[in-house]
């Protein structure tokens, strides 16, 4: 990566547990030719769950229709998981729960996939939020208008974590260095700004 972007994070811990992260990115190249950076930005956050099978993923409504990345042959499970490009329908409701792999299996669906939202949420200052839910608790990740792309990974049952769902705020699609969706372009000097964070709710 033969630029130089500035990044700063900032986290803010709210009375009501509500916890948001702004990002800010700068394209300070110093370079004499002064490059535009490209540029996309992503977050890993895992959110505890007592089964991973019987939790839900509640897409946004607001963000709807919500399309599903394509990815090559044998992908989540094996492939190179690189997205081809192409989108598809997709029906959230699917995802409510999870689900188990076969019946009778304590493994849970494997994920690794990554989805568009149709817009930006009902508005650009509320976003998309989007909600893993348990019996107990649901925790909600919203995200700007800037994120329009979310990953969720449900694979670490089988490794070394059984009760964890993966689900990642993205500004561009995975690859978006290659393919440019969702990639942004920085001029020298200029700055992006984006929100997203979580906060819980009791059931």
């Amino acid at each position: 990566y033969p630029w130089t972007v500035d990044v700063e994070l900032r986290y803010e811990l709210f009375a009501d547990g509500r916890f948001d992260v702004t990002v800010r990115a700068t394209n300070v190249d110093r370079a004499a030719t002064r490059r535009p950076a490209p540029w996309s930005f992503g977050w890993h956050p895992y959110f505890l769950v007592s089964d991973v099978a019987a939790a839900a993923v509640r897409f946004d409504a607001c963000a709807a229709p919500w399309l599903h990345v394509d990815m090559t042959a044998g992908a989540p499970r094996a492939g190179d998981l690189v997205p081809t490009g192409a989108v598809s329908a997709f029906d959230a409701s699917s995802l409510d729960p999870i689900g188990a792999a076969q019946s009778g299996s304590p493994l849970p669906n494997y994920y690794d996939d990554e989805w568009k939202a149709g817009s930006s949420g009902c508005d650009d200052a509320r976003g998309v939020a989007t909600r893993v839910a348990t019996a107990t608790h649901t925790a909600v990740l919203w995200q700007d208008g800037h994120f329009r792309f979310t990953q969720l990974f449900t694979g670490a049952y089988e490794g070394w974590n059984s009760s964890s769902v993966a689900f990642e705020p993205m500004s561009g699609m995975a690859d978006a260095y290659n393919n440019g969706d969702g990639l942004v372009v920085l001029s020298a000097g200029e700055s992006w700004t984006a929100k997203f964070g979580v906060r819980a709710e009791l059931n």
